[in-house]
């Protein structure tokens, strides 16, 4: 449905047409499928009420629309006040907000100025620290590298991270480069290895260990070294490396090892002393008895009625008191207390002279050889006790062979001793410096172990069935008198090489002994002066014998009271030297300062060059040495008769 309405009453005009669309109005719309048309006619009352309130409805229109107006000029006012005031606290937040902003914004750029300040405080002590610390560790660095010690940082697993070069050369290696990350462990001696590896193990666990051990260098060298090792920690704390200080002991060690030696050798020699002296003193008292036993059976032999069997017995009891003399000066050989007959002997012509002597000693499966360097090899000594000593060391290198095939090398050789000959092995003190002659005896036997070869010249040791033990002890005490040198080095199973060295000779020609007078009778006054009754007696029958008067006396004492009330009629005293009270030296000066012209032979179990103090210090004539015969003590007591010169020495020395 459509309607359209005409309304006139706001179009009022004057004209007719007007009038009649303002009194009338129609619709139309249409309904049901039909156009239909509605008329509106307005009054006469309708028309003079409408145009009686038309105009004050204008009037009102017009006020109301004059107060709606003014309602939305005020509402807008209001309105806009409070967008002017919202705009206003807008204003104000924003402009505090840019406040806050400005002032978040000047504190950052302070902040950022404060910031870049300490950064560039700490830039500059990160640098300076750096600097510090780079001064610090070249400072470090140059400390270690002019350390006299080795320094040296291992890791846990025994790898070398670091080492100054006072390390390296002790390692021998020629540059870090070379020995950085190698295990150091290789560079420990064997028997030390173990001991070291605990060393790392227990400062890896956090302690502080020190050790003594055989370092073996790069290049073969072998060092003692003491180490004293320190944790290193990591940042966490736990060790992971340890730091060592390396110092190199050798010497230490060598003055150790020399300082033993010397106490060890100064004890055995004080052993050989000792034992040397009691042997001495025992051979000198069997010297007396001895004396006495000779004596008697050489005047009981001298007797012709004694005849068969007695003589048997009596010659028998003679050769054994012989051998026990022999014995006697075996043992005073070992006490270097007997006397070497020293003439000028050539080593290479002493050991060949003795080839069918030698032979017997060794058996057929051993070789034998003699080497000699074509040398001087000419020294003073005594024939007869260095042919003992070639003997005995040849005879227990054969010994030390057995029936097994083996060698036995003689070699004959001039040797120069220098400061730094090696002190080990040598039988008592090594040699000094010079010139001499000597002899190896090697043989390719049994070897020594350490305590045989350290008790092998006692007297009476030995590793034999049969035999003294004197062997080797003579041997010493011979070469000891001949003023020689001994060393023995042995291994067992690897042989043994004895070393004699003797000082080279100083004469041009060998000595020549003084010819012997055939024993004839004498008719002479002896005094004899010795504290042993028996060998007084004997000392009487053996002069009584030989056709002297004999007075006797027990001490120096009655020695001097005889001499003084005798004087004159005395023309030869014996004496001897070791006695009781006044010793022979003392009583030949007292003796001397009644007749300063009579001649004193001495006498004593001895040899004259080892009493003490030497007998010609004071002055003798002749020297004659227990046990004695009666040829002996003859030509002694004609040598001192000849000389009748108390300054002379005739020592005479028992055969």
């Amino acid at each position: 449905m459509s309607a359209h309405f005409i309304d006139s009453a706001n179009e009022r005009g004057n004209s007719a047409a007007d009038q009649k669309l303002w009194r009338s109005h129609t619709t139309s719309f249409t309904w049901a499928g039909q156009e239909l048309a509605l008329r509106y006619t307005a009054t006469s009352a309708y028309r003079k009420a409408f145009q009686t309130w038309v105009p004050t409805g204008v009037l009102l229109a017009a006020l109301a629309l004059t107060v709606l107006v003014a309602a939305m000029l005020h509402l807008l006012r209001g309105q806009t006040a409070r967008i002017t005031q919202e705009v206003a606290d807008r204003t104000r937040e924003l402009q505090e907000a840019n406040r806050d902003l400005e002032d978040h914004i000047n504190r950052r750029i302070r902040v950022e100025q404060r910031l870049k300040a300490y950064r560039q405080d700490l830039e500059r002590e990160v640098a300076d620290r750096t600097s510090e610390l780079n001064a610090t560790t070249t400072k470090l660095r140059t400390i270690l590298d002019s350390e006299p010690e080795c320094v040296k940082i291992v890791s846990s697993d025994g790898r070398l991270e670091d080492m100054n070069p006072a390390g390296l050369a002790m390692i021998e290696a020629e540059s870090l480069d070379q020995v950085r990350g190698s295990n150091v462990y290789s560079l420990i001696a064997e028997e030390y290895r173990d001991a070291f590896i605990d060393l790392n193990e227990q400062v890896i666990a956090g302690k502080s260990c020190t050790l003594q051990f055989k370092l073996n260098g790069l290049r073969g060298g072998v060092r003692w070294v003491d180490t004293s090792a320190v944790p290193l920690v990591d940042p966490d704390g736990g060790p992971t490396r340890h730091l060592a200080i390396t110092r190199d002991i050798t010497a230490r060690k060598s003055e150790e090892e020399e300082r033993a030696r010397m106490e060890l050798q100064l004890r055995h020699t004080q052993k050989l002393e000792s034992i040397g002296v009691m042997a001495g003193g025992i051979a000198h008292d069997f010297n007396n008895l001895l004396q006495i036993i000779i004596g008697h059976g050489e005047i009981a032999l001298h007797d012709e009625s004694i005849r068969g069997h007695t003589r048997e017995l009596l010659e028998t009891s003679q050769s054994a008191a012989i051998d026990a003399a022999s014995l006697c000066d075996q043992m005073l050989t070992y006490a270097g207390k007997s006397q070497p007959e020293k003439q000028t002997v050539e080593l290479r012509r002493l050991v060949e002279s003795m080839g069918n002597l030698l032979e017997v000693t060794r058996s057929e499966n051993t070789e034998f050889e003699v080497l000699c360097d074509e040398v001087d090899d000419k020294i003073d000594g005594d024939v007869a006790q260095l042919r003992q000593v070639v003997m005995n060391l040849i005879t227990n290198a054969a010994e030390s062979i057995g029936d097994q095939p083996g060698r036995i090398a003689v070699t004959i050789r001039m040797t120069e001793v220098t400061a730094d000959i090696a002190v080990d092995n040598w039988v008592g003190a090594a040699p000094p410096t010079g010139q001499y002659v000597g002899f190896d005896v090697a043989d390719s036997g049994c070897g020594l172990n350490e305590k045989t070869r350290e008790r092998m010249f006692d007297p009476f040791f030995t590793t034999k069935f049969t035999g003294r033990g004197l062997g080797l002890a003579s041997t010493l005490g011979i070469i000891k008198s001949h003023h020689g040198f001994i060393k023995v080095e042995s291994r067992v199973g690897h042989g043994t090489c004895v070393t004699v060295l003797f000082p080279v000779s100083v004469k041009s020609e060998q000595k020549i002994a003084e010819p012997l007078h055939p024993p004839k009778p004498m008719s002479k006054t002896v005094l004899i002066v010795d504290d042993d009754e028996g060998v007084r007696r004997i000392g009487q029958m053996i002069l009584e014998r030989l056709g002297c008067r004999v007075e006797s006396a027990a001490d120096g004492e009655n020695a001097l009271r005889k001499l003084t009330n005798l004087k004159d009629s005395i023309d030869i005293v014996l004496l001897d030297v070791a006695m009781p009270g006044m010793n022979g030296n003392e009583v030949s000066a007292r003796l001397r300062s009644i007749r300063p012209d009579i001649p004193i032979i001495f006498c004593s179990g001895y040899a004259a060059d080892a009493v003490e103090p030497a007998p010609h210090s004071v002055g003798y004539t002749g020297f004659l040495r227990k046990p004695y015969r009666s040829d002996d003590l003859l030509e002694a007591l004609r040598k001192a008769v000849r000389s009748q010169n108390p300054a002379k020495v005739a020592a005479v020395s028992a055969q």
